[in-house]
């Protein structure tokens, strides 16, 4: 994932490692998808929340890249 303008490098505790984070807006649009389907993933744990106590939420990039076609079906 390269680097966009509104990610940051944060840490994420799911994958115990420092990733590439993004809002929650620009993780929505570099998945192509709307937001219900970015609140489904969260439920089921495929994306990490990082930084949770920060003043917007982050999405981690890693978790974002493990994301497949399968995820993405309701």
């Amino acid at each position: 994932m390269r680097f966009l303008r509104d990610s940051y490098k944060a840490w994420c505790e799911e994958c115990c490692e420092v990733v590439l984070a993004l809002e929650l807006e620009s993780a929505a649009r570099f998945m192509h998808i709307p937001f219900k389907t970015l609140g489904d993933l969260f439920a089921t744990g495929k994306l990490h929340v990082v930084e949770p106590g920060s003043r917007s939420l982050l999405v981690c990039g890693t978790s974002i890249l493990k994301i497949d076609g399968q995820d993405l079906q309701g």
